[in-house]
């Protein structure tokens, strides 16, 4: 297996999955791409693309604000993915694009695992560059959960006992990949808010990153073997942003959004 190479957008989802890896395993990282917090068009921010967000629930809007652009400003003060590459001496990039474009220019190895959580989709011709090795994290099980902030749908859809993250293999469009490992299982009703059931479920990716690492270079064909069977009558669920009427009907279930105690555990997180 050759070194991975990390794309990521700042803000605290990618700093409590990734800060993990980049500590302890600072040897197999080749480097470590920041990308654009916000989707871009033409060197412009997309609002367009921000859209159903804008459309959600005032109190979902500000939790969005808190974990990503809020965050991504405290950790320029405190701990941050930046300072560990730089604490590890792994290369760091800064880039408002993950294309083509920009690979070619940094003759970025085409052979590397790709590690991709950026904001937006990858391009074909990126997928073709690397071979397919591309790997996106989802915070919901694939094929079932696909779409946005499924975190907090997982409380509103009774199928669900249990929910758990998909790593997999990008595919051309959203959520369109394959599966190829899973993260432990977190027992729903015992996750006291909607913050609760995120932090767990993003802490969960860590150990699951270091065992496909072993698996990968133990066989690098793992990223082919796996695929998740689907019976015909299983049920796919596609969300968006949670609206007004979304929150009120989990506020009606006893389920908070945020408690105190999350903030602490936010912060924890950061420090």
């Amino acid at each position: 297996m050759e070194k991975i190479i990390l794309v990521y957008y700042g803000g605290l989802k990618n700093h409590i999955i990734f800060n993990h890896l980049l500590n302890k395993f600072p040897e197999k990282i080749d480097c470590v791409i920041n990308t654009s917090i916000s989707p871009k068009k033409n060197g412009r921010i997309n609002f367009k693309a921000y859209s159903n967000l804008f459309k959600s629930d005032l109190k979902f809007i500000s939790f969005i604000f808190l974990i990503t652009y809020f965050s991504n400003f405290i950790m320029f003060f405190f701990n941050n993915i930046k300072r560990t590459c730089k604490l590890k001496k792994i290369k760091f990039i800064k880039s408002n694009k993950f294309d083509y474009e920009f690979i070619k220019e940094s003759n970025l190895n085409k052979n590397a695992t790709i590690f991709y959580s950026g904001v937006e989709i990858v391009e074909e011709n990126v997928i073709n560059y690397f071979g397919n090795n591309i790997i996106g994290f989802h915070e919901a099980e694939l094929p079932y959960m696909r779409g946005s902030a499924l975190y907090f749908w997982y409380f509103l859809i009774p199928d669900f006992k249990y929910a758990c993250c998909s790593l997999q293999k990008i595919g051309r469009g959203i959520d369109t990949g394959k599966a190829i490992k899973f993260t432990d299982k977190i027992e729903i009703k015992k996750c006291k808010s909607v913050v609760d059931l995120w932090l767990k479920l993003l802490q969960s990716y860590r150990h699951t990153i270091i065992e496909l690492i072993d698996e990968l270079e133990r066989d690098n064909n793992t990223l082919y073997k796996f695929e998740k069977n689907i019976t015909e009558t299983a049920k796919i669920y596609l969300k968006t942003f949670p609206k007004n009427e979304h929150v009120k009907s989990l506020k009606k279930n006893g389920i908070p959004l945020i408690k105190i105690k999350d903030l602490k555990q936010l912060f924890n997180e950061i420090n």
